[in-house]
């Protein structure tokens, strides 16, 4: 059924790892504490031709309702989960927190 693989797509971290990042990037680990409150760190990687580094992010889950939503605030990060700001990484200004 597509929605209980649209629920693990973004639930599951084996599938999470599977899809992350833009074309190209990979993600080679998803931790997840999935539920209200919970937040979830996931790495993304950079292919060689963009620098080859790994990028982190955390998703704060603010709600879920099964099959149906999630809300989440995202973060960049650090690799312990420590929230960093863009611009103090190089991001352009106006890229949000």
């Amino acid at each position: 059924m597509m929605a209980e693989r649209v629920w693990k797509a973004w639930s599951d971290p084996a599938y999470v790892t599977r899809w992350w990042g833009p074309a190209g990037f990979t993600s080679p680990s998803a931790e997840m504490v999935f539920r209200v409150g919970g937040a979830s760190l996931v790495c993304m990687r950079a292919p060689a031709e963009y620098g080859g580094q790994d990028m982190y992010h955390t998703w704060t889950y603010t709600r879920i309702d099964p099959h149906e939503r999630i809300e989440f605030v995202s973060n960049f990060a650090n690799e312990d989960g420590t929230h960093l700001d863009p611009a103090a990484m190089g991001m352009p200004p106006g890229i949000p927190h």
